[in-house]
Protein backbone atom coordinates (compact mmCIF):
# COMPACT_ATOMS: atom_id res chain seq x y z
CA UNK A 1 0.00 0.00 0.00
CA UNK A 2 1.34 3.79 -1.20
CA UNK A 3 0.47 6.15 1.26
CA UNK A 4 0.59 9.83 -0.63
CA UNK A 5 -1.37 12.90 -0.01
CA UNK A 6 -0.72 16.12 1.54
CA UNK A 7 -0.16 17.38 4.74
CA UNK A 8 0.81 20.02 7.15
CA UNK A 9 4.29 19.71 8.92
CA UNK A 10 6.44 22.87 10.30
CA UNK A 11 4.58 24.04 12.95
CA UNK A 12 6.59 27.43 13.97
CA UNK A 13 4.15 29.52 16.91
CA UNK A 14 3.73 33.20 16.40
CA UNK A 15 2.96 35.40 19.10
CA UNK A 16 -0.47 36.09 18.87
CA UNK A 17 -1.11 32.08 19.95
CA UNK A 18 -1.50 31.60 16.08
CA UNK A 19 0.64 29.18 14.03
CA UNK A 20 2.42 28.51 11.08
CA UNK A 21 2.54 25.30 8.98
CA UNK A 22 3.94 24.44 5.46
CA UNK A 23 1.86 22.55 3.33
CA UNK A 24 3.57 19.41 1.97
CA UNK A 25 3.54 16.47 -0.80
CA UNK A 26 4.06 13.58 1.25
CA UNK A 27 5.32 9.87 0.18
CA UNK A 28 4.68 7.37 3.53
CA UNK A 29 4.32 10.56 5.90
CA UNK A 30 7.66 12.25 4.67
CA UNK A 31 7.26 15.43 2.85
CA UNK A 32 8.68 15.67 -0.59
CA UNK A 33 7.92 19.41 -1.68
CA UNK A 34 6.54 22.21 -0.34
CA UNK A 35 2.69 22.94 -1.72
CA UNK A 36 1.52 25.81 0.28
CA UNK A 37 1.23 27.48 3.83
CA UNK A 38 -1.33 28.21 6.25
CA UNK A 39 -1.67 30.21 9.36
CA UNK A 40 -3.94 28.18 11.65
CA UNK A 41 -5.86 30.66 13.96
CA UNK A 42 -8.21 27.99 15.71
CA UNK A 43 -10.04 25.22 16.14
CA UNK A 44 -13.87 24.14 15.36
CA UNK A 45 -16.06 22.25 17.39
CA UNK A 46 -14.87 19.01 15.94
CA UNK A 47 -10.59 19.85 16.60
CA UNK A 48 -10.20 20.74 12.58
CA UNK A 49 -7.72 23.30 12.32
CA UNK A 50 -9.70 26.91 10.99
CA UNK A 51 -6.81 29.35 9.19
CA UNK A 52 -5.99 31.22 5.94
CA UNK A 53 -3.33 30.46 3.13
CA UNK A 54 -0.12 32.25 2.95
CA UNK A 55 3.26 32.40 1.93
CA UNK A 56 5.31 29.70 3.61
CA UNK A 57 7.84 30.70 6.12
CA UNK A 58 11.35 29.45 5.51
CA UNK A 59 11.53 28.44 9.15
CA UNK A 60 8.64 26.36 8.46
CA UNK A 61 9.52 24.43 5.81
CA UNK A 62 13.10 23.89 7.24
CA UNK A 63 11.55 22.46 10.46
CA UNK A 64 8.89 20.23 8.39
CA UNK A 65 11.62 18.56 6.50
CA UNK A 66 13.69 18.00 9.17
CA UNK A 67 11.46 16.78 11.75
CA UNK A 68 10.34 13.92 9.39
CA UNK A 69 13.13 13.29 7.97
CA UNK A 70 16.22 13.39 10.68
CA UNK A 71 15.08 10.02 12.04
CA UNK A 72 15.09 7.79 8.94
CA UNK A 73 18.00 9.49 7.68
CA UNK A 74 19.68 8.86 11.11
CA UNK A 75 18.96 5.23 10.99
CA UNK A 76 20.18 4.64 7.93
CA UNK A 77 23.37 6.49 8.02
CA UNK A 78 23.84 4.27 11.27
CA UNK A 79 23.25 1.11 9.32
CA UNK A 80 25.66 2.90 6.57
CA UNK A 81 28.31 3.08 9.47
CA UNK A 82 27.86 -0.15 10.82
CA UNK A 83 28.25 -1.92 7.02
CA UNK A 84 31.87 0.13 6.62
CA UNK A 85 33.13 -0.77 9.61
CA UNK A 86 31.83 -4.43 9.41
CA UNK A 87 33.52 -4.69 5.63
CA UNK A 88 36.16 -2.69 5.73
CA UNK A 89 37.04 -0.98 9.34
CA UNK A 90 37.45 2.38 8.23
CA UNK A 91 37.58 5.94 9.32
CA UNK A 92 34.17 6.58 7.15
CA UNK A 93 32.05 3.99 9.56
CA UNK A 94 32.67 5.75 12.79
CA UNK A 95 32.04 9.34 11.02
CA UNK A 96 28.66 8.04 9.89
CA UNK A 97 27.62 7.23 12.94
CA UNK A 98 29.04 10.48 14.43
CA UNK A 99 26.38 12.17 11.81
CA UNK A 100 23.79 9.86 12.98
CA UNK A 101 24.31 10.74 16.54
CA UNK A 102 24.14 14.36 15.76
CA UNK A 103 20.85 13.57 13.52
CA UNK A 104 19.34 12.01 16.74
CA UNK A 105 20.88 14.39 19.22
CA UNK A 106 19.08 17.45 17.31
CA UNK A 107 16.06 15.75 15.78
CA UNK A 108 14.46 14.66 19.82
CA UNK A 109 14.39 17.92 21.42
CA UNK A 110 12.87 19.47 17.78
CA UNK A 111 9.91 17.39 17.99
CA UNK A 112 9.25 18.66 21.30
CA UNK A 113 10.68 22.29 21.05
CA UNK A 114 10.98 23.79 17.59
CA UNK A 115 8.86 25.70 16.68
CA UNK A 116 7.12 25.85 19.68
CA UNK A 117 6.70 29.56 21.78
CA UNK A 118 7.14 29.02 26.20
CA UNK A 119 9.34 28.05 28.90
CA UNK A 120 7.32 24.58 29.23
CA UNK A 121 9.01 23.36 25.95
CA UNK A 122 12.55 24.19 26.93
CA UNK A 123 12.04 22.57 30.49
CA UNK A 124 10.99 19.46 28.76
CA UNK A 125 13.39 19.34 25.95
CA UNK A 126 16.88 20.28 27.78
CA UNK A 127 17.15 16.70 29.81
CA UNK A 128 15.85 14.83 26.70
CA UNK A 129 19.02 16.56 25.07
CA UNK A 130 21.47 15.78 27.77
CA UNK A 131 20.37 12.27 28.20
CA UNK A 132 20.93 11.64 24.42
CA UNK A 133 24.29 13.75 24.13
CA UNK A 134 25.20 11.41 26.92
CA UNK A 135 24.00 7.89 25.28
CA UNK A 136 25.50 8.92 21.70
CA UNK A 137 28.70 9.94 22.89
CA UNK A 138 28.96 6.91 25.16
CA UNK A 139 27.67 4.65 22.26
CA UNK A 140 30.57 6.11 19.50
CA UNK A 141 33.13 5.99 22.39
CA UNK A 142 32.49 2.25 22.94
CA UNK A 143 32.60 1.56 19.15
CA UNK A 144 35.49 3.61 18.62
CA UNK A 145 37.40 1.67 21.76
CA UNK A 146 36.35 -1.73 20.28
CA UNK A 147 37.45 -0.93 16.77
CA UNK A 148 40.88 0.14 18.46
CA UNK A 149 40.89 -3.49 20.23
CA UNK A 150 40.58 -5.04 17.23
CA UNK A 151 43.16 -2.82 15.06
CA UNK A 152 45.79 -3.00 17.83
CA UNK A 153 45.21 -7.32 17.37
CA UNK A 154 45.55 -7.73 13.92
CA UNK A 155 48.76 -5.63 14.34
CA UNK A 156 50.47 -7.98 16.75
CA UNK A 157 49.42 -10.48 14.83
CA UNK A 158 50.65 -9.27 11.52
CA UNK A 159 54.02 -7.96 13.63
CA UNK A 160 54.72 -11.65 14.89
CA UNK A 161 53.87 -13.34 11.54
CA UNK A 162 56.24 -10.90 9.65
CA UNK A 163 58.82 -11.90 12.44
CA UNK A 164 58.82 -15.64 11.46
CA UNK A 165 56.17 -16.41 14.57
CA UNK A 166 54.53 -19.77 13.24
CA UNK A 167 50.37 -19.87 13.70
CA UNK A 168 50.11 -22.10 16.81
CA UNK A 169 51.81 -19.41 18.80
CA UNK A 170 49.98 -16.76 18.23
CA UNK A 171 47.39 -15.38 21.14
CA UNK A 172 44.14 -16.44 20.16
CA UNK A 173 41.73 -13.99 18.22
CA UNK A 174 38.66 -13.05 20.06
CA UNK A 175 35.11 -12.73 18.28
Amino acid sequence: MIVVGIRKYGRIDNPDGTYDMTRFFHLWFLPLFPVGAVTVTGLDEQGSELGHTRSARPSSIVAGYFKAWAIPLAVGLAALGWLELEDTASELGFVLYGIAAALIFFAAPAWIWWGRSGPGARKIAAPIVAALALAALGYVYTLGMEERERRSRYDIEAFLRAQGVPSYAMPPSFP
